[in-house]
Parts: C-alpha cells; sequence; structure tokens
C-alpha cells in the first residue's frame, strides 16, 4: 500500500483539554486520497450488544475471557478529522481519518495482552459500523500499539490513539471496545453524541 508522506499546511490536532468530539470540517484539511473506492462492500461482523454505556472521557472497566482479565478504558477525545502523516494504509477518496485516543489500563490481577485496534469499533450517523483497522501514523499523536500488539502488567497504563476511516460527511456517534480481540463477553460503549 502506499504510504501517506505529505502533511498539508493547516492540519492541527486538537488540545488535551476537556474530552469533545470534534465536529467533521466541510472540507476535511488532511485529505489526502488515493485511487480507489470511496467505500468498502464488505459486510462487517455481528459485535455483541454494549454491557456498560458512558460518554467520551469516561472510564468503564471491562472483563475479559481469561480468569483475573481486566482493562479500564477511557476514550479521551475524537480527532476529526485526522491529519495522515505516514503508515501503511492510504486514504481512499472520498474519506477521512479520525483518530480516538483512548487510555489503557490494567485494572486486573494478570497480564493484558491485547490488539487495541482489533477492539475498537464506531458506529457513523449514519448507522455504518467501522472497524479501527487501518494503521496510519496521525499528527495528532502515536498509536497505542504501533506494532497491533500491547502488553500491560496489573497496575499499567498506556495512552495513544487507533485510527478510523469514515466517509467525508459522516462523523461518529459511538464507540464500542470489547477486550481479547472482539471476543470478550463485555463489551464497554462510548456515546458521542
Amino acid at each position: 500500500m502506499i504510504a501517506l508522506l505529505t502533511v498539508v499546511a493547516g492540519c492541527s490536532s486538537a488540545g488535551h483539554g476537556s474530552p469533545t468530539a470534534v465536529p467533521p470540517a466541510s472540507t476535511p484539511p488532511c485529505q489526502s486520497p488515493q485511487a480507489g473506492p470511496a467505500t468498502s462492500d464488505l459486510p462487517e461482523p455481528s459485535l455483541p450488544p454494549a454491557t456498560q454505556v458512558t460518554a467520551l472521557g469516561e472510564a468503564l472497566s471491562i472483563k475479559g475471557e481469561a480468569p483475573g482479565e481486566q482493562v479500564t478504558v477511557t476514550f479521551l477525545q475524537v480527532v476529526d478529522p485526522a491529519c495522515g502523516v505516514g503508515g501503511s494504509s492510504s486514504l481512499l477518496a472520498g474519506m477521512k481519518y479520525v483518530g480516538l485516543e483512548l487510555r489503557l489500563t490494567n485494572s486486573g490481577r494478570t497480564q493484558y495482552a491485547d490488539a487495541p485496534s482489533n477492539c475498537t469499533w464506531g458506529w457513523t450517523d449514519s448507522g455504518r459500523q467501522v472497524g479501527s483497522y487501518v494503521w496510519p501514523t496521525i499528527s495528532a499523536g502515536p498509536a497505542i500499539a504501533p506494532h497491533a500488539d500491547l502488553e500491560l502488567a496489573p497496575g499499567q497504563s498506556a495512552t495513544g490513539y487507533v485510527v478510523m476511516e469514515i466517509p467525508e460527511n459522516a462523523r461518529l456517534t459511538r464507540i464500542d471496545f470489547t477486550p481479547d480481540s472482539g471476543f470478550a463477553s463485555e463489551t464497554g460503549e462510548w456515546k458521542l453524541s
């Protein structure tokens, strides 16, 4: 895939003040589309319903499948649009990146090992389900797990971004996180509007 290597002037990231969902710009300043279809026709997997619901900036403790496994998840902010500055994914025409800053804390009794991008799903205002399986580097900050896998000892935390690709005129309305790459029985949900 073609890496995004150009930063377009006028690109800025949201600050680290109070958590807010940033409304989409009418013309994303960071767009650098590549040739290709605007959307994918691949069906998304069916995900479990949320077992806990909260708002952006609030923490939820979610159990994994292994005994003693628990992670406390906080989605801190949404950067929309997010500027891609490199990585192994190219932005398709008609699409934009959205960065989701999150903090994961191992609040369980055992080692927490997971791929946060596999655990995170979003829904747009049109009801479209989107995953965070694209791998660009964004100017807002580093990926929470640049090599996909994250390992945290009990009490240890990590903060960073996962990135989604959504249509330019869309906005995210909710984010879900299910540990164990989406296979755990508990799911946290964050409402964005």
